[in-house]
């Protein structure tokens, strides 16, 4: 029906949405509203008839596409305005039926009820967050009263004015929202979803309904569209997990649920010829062949493993019964195997040869290539495909000499098929005649494979081979036969019994012999079948077969009087290679030589670069490099320009290498090297360094790395040593050696800050300068200075970290530590700052692109350099490379007031420009973190503090007097706000302590500087 035809009987959908989107004034407008959408699309409700009056007004009409795009926003409005507003108005008038209807619309409506039930299945969904007991109680309805098989019989049978694209969109829309329906209602409850909503009732019935829709279009002649359909049905059900491998009481299996639904389909008719499938059937191969390769191999595998294949290779007719009956179901399903049919034989290759199975599958594979309802040519032309299959993995070197027992001859589901069965039972079913199988005498590779498995060290492989051999030439008419098959042990009992098997009439049952016209006696892939079967026929030997003529005598077995040697064979030279070759096999390994140069060094990182390297010695060339670079990089520094010219290529190599191999002490190791670069060649490594922290795609601990490499690199050429450790009480400590290499993770106090070498001295740099600053300050209390005089001071034990005022000259190590102050500011710290500031911007400006988008990019994020943990680190290796610089040129003009703008900066505002919602009583709606505040104080702290000691604040209190107010102004907010007892984001921990014990340090030594400059300050 087109759209002017809906205008004519004055039911059209868009002015109706158009009138509910306004503000409505009364019920009766809207119970009219809701009417007339009833009427337009064809929802026959009490309501609507006793109000109209007409039921002709219902008749049979296509819907057209046009009304079809203004149904899911007409629920859309219906759930955000009417819902809220008037639906306990409805329930009260007795009139909530109207809205119902328009969810959930009665079954003997007209064909666009099921559309209408479609798209209440998204809007439902969406609506859950909102409306979760209205939305909850309809679905309960709408899965019950409009089950999966109703809808799609109901749009892929009705005709309809809308596309086949338009219908296959929706009905992918509508699989989408389907399967979402438990997850999003449990979330939407909190778990406490009605029962027939729940995991473990939702997803049963939905299975139950798919085999039920496939049976019931069986019955009828469908479209290539309807047939695409339910392979994105079948397609659906495989990606949510519905064709597990093997079933599981957790997860539901579709073939394990339907298991004798589907049987009661396949059963052949009488009235059916024996090369014919049942139409269930070729409705599963039109289906499964419109599916990729991929997802056709889990839908046979899930129906591999919903069979019970734990009956083991027997003569008895009840097993082999039981194996037939799987073959038809297989044949049902995947289809009959053609010579041609080079998609489903990729597909056994790849389910049933190349993965776990136990060995009655091969007796059913070969069944199944040799099935009796076709004529005679295919079924030997299938066997002889499956025969060449199967000899290109029994013939391999590589599966013969390095495979378990198991993969020769399988007893459980944890090895592939018993490979060697599967070659028995293909050439038992084959004609003596077969020239695939006269083939084998001359297949050179098979030959080869018979003398590998006769020379095998293991007995029962040995066995295998010995078998196979003997049986194919009988059958070929040959006379071969080994000795001592009497004895016990070894394999010999399961190569008896498929000795037995093969020779004694090893058939293929066809599919009608299981027909017993009894529905409820049907076996399943669980349960045994009860139809009786005669037994098969016994194959007569061919008798005076003519001798073929064999020039290899590999086939020929040993004389009866010759004892078996105890000693194992020994192994061939192609068998040496390919241990060689082979990493986990190899016999010694090469000794690697320490490196002399730096540029072996570097080559010990790269696979295959110097000279006798391959890829099975990388572990010990990366050992080695991890165990001797640190020792190399400091014996070259000043031996010429060889440590120059390589140290940007080792600090890049050492840091993107990673720990593949488990080397002990792997972090402890690479960060030496680091700490060694940048004491040794601090001009070309600390740049490098400081643009690999900003550029480089490195992990947070390869951040923390290339930090500490340059304090502790820092700390060495300015001659300061590294402060000890908390000292324990030595009664609970082992020595220090043993102490090393038995402390873990958890035997370090969680309460403590973090034991790096940065947090452990930029603490200690921290507590002196508060030191300094309290003592300063206690000379002017009287009573403070009465009190210390009265009190015996002893003195500290251990010096810690040594101002740079009082180090004397003969304490210089040959590293020469003066020279750092002459590179402190051009290498170390303003590449440092001017860096953080451009990736501050460019961070910056790419939140402010996406800041409206859907999925915002925030600069702050888990392992980034804007991290509150990350930049917390960066600040106070900043506070420590200007504790070691001093005495830098640069210190009072441009590192001081470059700092503090920096902390204060740092310390004032969020880095991401994107708000994150958090709001601090001590920042306002800065949302600067606890630890990032307390490293930029501590920042501020040791840059005023070695101002002071080296010129009393005169340079930064006279030039850069603005940047010493707002430090002012700033810390008094932050020292008042922690007297008040204001919170602090993420504070509560060390991070809050470290802040508040800076502040009152920062607060003193700025007073000290205002102090002490007021006058000049307020003069310039």
């Amino acid at each position: 029906m087109s759209s002017e035809t809906n205008d004519e009987d004055g039911v059209s959908l868009r002015p109706i949405l158009n009138e509910l989107r306004k503000p409505i004034h009364s019920l009766d407008a809207l119970k009219a509203l809701l009417r007339s959408s009833s009427k337009s699309l064809q929802i026959k409700t009490i309501d609507v008839v006793k109000f109209e009056n007409v039921d002709q007004e219902f008749s049979a009409s296509a819907f057209s596409a046009s009304d079809v795009r203004h149904v899911l926003p007409l629920q859309d409005v219906i759930l955000q305005q009417i819902i809220p507003t008037w639906y306990d108005a409805l329930v009260e008038d007795g009139s909530n039926e109207l809205v119902d209807a328009l969810f959930n619309p009665p079954t003997n409506s007209k064909h666009p009820s099921a559309l209408v039930a479609v798209h209440a299945h998204m809007a439902l969904l969406s609506a859950l967050p909102s409306s979760p007991a209205f939305a909850v109680n309809l679905l309960e309805h709408l899965v019950k009263d409009w089950s999966l098989d109703k809808i799609h019989l109901t749009l892929f049978s009705t005709p309809l004015e809308i596309s086949d694209g338009q219908l296959q969109s929706l009905w992918s829309d509508y699989l989408r929202a389907v399967f979402a329906v438990p997850a999003k209602v449990a979330n939407a409850t909190r778990n406490n979803s009605p029962e027939r909503l729940t995991f473990s009732e939702y997803f049963p019935q939905t299975l139950e309904m798919a085999e039920r829709l496939i049976e019931q279009w069986a019955r009828m002649n469908p479209k290539q569209s309807t047939i695409d359909s339910l392979a994105q049905l079948i397609l659906k059900l495989v990606n949510t997990g519905f064709f597990p491998p093997s079933p599981s009481p957790n997860q539901p299996s579709f073939f394990q649920i339907n298991s004798l639904a589907i049987q009661r389909q396949l059963r052949q008719k009488k009235s059916q010829e024996e090369t014919e499938l049942a139409p269930y059937g070729r409705l599963w191969n039109s289906i499964l062949s419109s599916l990729p390769s991929p997802i056709v191999h889990k839908v046979a595998g899930s129906l591999l493993g919903s069979m019970e294949w734990n009956e083991g290779i027997s003569y008895s007719s009840l097993v082999q019964r039981k194996i037939s009956n799987r073959v038809r179901i297989l044949c049902g399903i995947l289809g009959r195997l053609h010579a041609d049919g080079r998609e489903l034989w990729d597909m056994v290759s790849f389910v049933l040869i190349e993965r776990p199975w136990p060995e009655e599958v091969a007796m059913a594979l070969s069944q199944w290539a040799g099935d009796g309802s076709r004529s005679h040519s295919q079924g030997e032309k299938a066997l002889e495909e499956l025969l060449r299959r199967t000899l290109e993995l029994w013939t391999s070197s590589q599966y013969v000499k390095f495979s378990l027992l198991g993969r020769h001859h399988c007893s459980s589901h944890q090895y592939p098929p018993d490979v060697t069965a599967l070659l028995l039972f293909t050439c038992s079913l084959l004609p003596s005649t077969s020239p695939a199988l006269k083939a084998l005498l001359a297949n050179q590779r098979f030959m080869s494979a018979i003398a590998l498995y006769i020379g095998h060290t293991d007995p029962a492989i040995r066995h295998c081979g010995m078998l196979a051999a003997e049986y194919i030439a009988q059958r070929l008419g040959q006379k071969l036969q080994f000795d001592g098959w009497e004895e016990p042990g070894q394999g010999r009992e399961w190569c008896k019994t498929m000795r037995k098997i093969v020779e004694g009439g090893f058939t293929v049952t066809p599919e009608s012999d299981e027909e017993d016209g009894s529905e409820a006696e049907m076996p399943t892939p669980n349960q045994a079948p009860t139809s009786p079967t005669p037994p098969p026929a016994t194959r007569p030997l061919p008798a005076d077969q003519p001798t073929l003529y064999d020039s290899d005598d590999s086939l020929t077995g040993y004389a009866q009087d010759s004892a078996p040697s105890s000693r194992s064979a020994s192994p061939t030279p192609s068998e040496l290679e390919e241990i060689e070759k082979e990493p986990g096999l190899a016999i010694g390994r090469r000794k690697i030589a320490k490196p002399v140069y730096l540029i072996q060094l570097a080559q010990m990182l790269i696979s295959g670069k110097g000279e006798g390297q391959d890829e099975k010695s990388e572990p010990d060339r990366v050992e080695m490099a991890l165990n001797e670079g640190a020792g190399l990089i400091r014996r070259k520094r000043g031996f010429g320009l060889e440590l120059d010219e390589n140290a940007v290529n080792l600090c890049i190599a050492f840091l993107n290498l990673k720990d593949n191999y488990d080397v002990d002490g792997f972090a402890n190791k690479r960060q030496d090297i680091l700490n060694a670069l940048v004491a040794c060649c601090p001009t070309r490594s600390a740049p490098c360094l400081v643009e690999q922290f900003f550029i480089g795609e490195h992990s947070a601990d390869v951040r923390s790395a290339i930090l500490t490499a340059l304090v502790v690199g820092a700390r060495e050429l300015a001659g300061l040593e590294e402060p000890p450790g908390p000292q324990r009480f030595a009664s609970r400590m082992l020595p220090p050696s043993l102490h090393h290499k038995y402390v873990t993770a958890s035997d370090l106090d969680p309460i403590a800050p973090s034991s790096s070498p940065i947090h452990r001295i930029a603490s200690t740099i921290t507590r002196q300068a508060i030191d300094r600053t309290r003592d300063a300050n206690e000379v002017k209390v009287p009573q403070v200075i009465r009190e210390k005089q009265l009190r015996v001071r002893q003195r500290p034990l251990g010096r810690g970290i040594v101002d740079l005022d009082h180090q004397s000259g003969g304490g210089n190590t040959p590293n020469q530590p003066s020279a750092f102050k002459d590179i402190a500011a051009e290498f170390f710290i303003m590449p440092l700052i001017n860096r953080l500031w451009i990736h501050i911007r460019d961070e910056q400006a790419r939140e402010a692109r996406t800041r409206y988008s859907s999925s915002a990019y925030r600069g702050d994020g888990s392992g980034m350099i804007l991290n509150p943990a990350i930049l917390s680190q960066f600040l106070l290796t900043l506070t420590i490379l200007l504790h070691a610089g001093r005495h830098s040129p640069a210190y009072l003009g441009v590192l001081a007031p470059e700092a503090v703008e920096l902390a204060v900066t740092m310390g004032t505002r969020s880095a991401s420009s994107v708000p994150s919602g958090e709001e601090t009583e001590v920042e306002g709606k800065s949302g600067t973190k606890a630890n990032v505040l307390a490293s930029a104080l501590e920042l501020t702290l040791e840059t005023l503090d070695g101002s002071w000691e080296l010129d009393q604040g005169r340079t930064i209190g006279l030039d850069h007097a603005k940047i010493v107010l707002a430090v002012r102004e700033w810390v008094q907010k932050v020292f008042g706000a922690f007297e008040k007892g204001l919170l602090v984001d993420e504070g509560g921990g060390d991070g809050e302590t470290r802040a508040r014990r800076a502040s009152a340090g920062v607060l003193l030594v700025v007073e000290e500087i205002v102090t002490k400059w007021t006058a000049a300050m307020l003069r310039f």
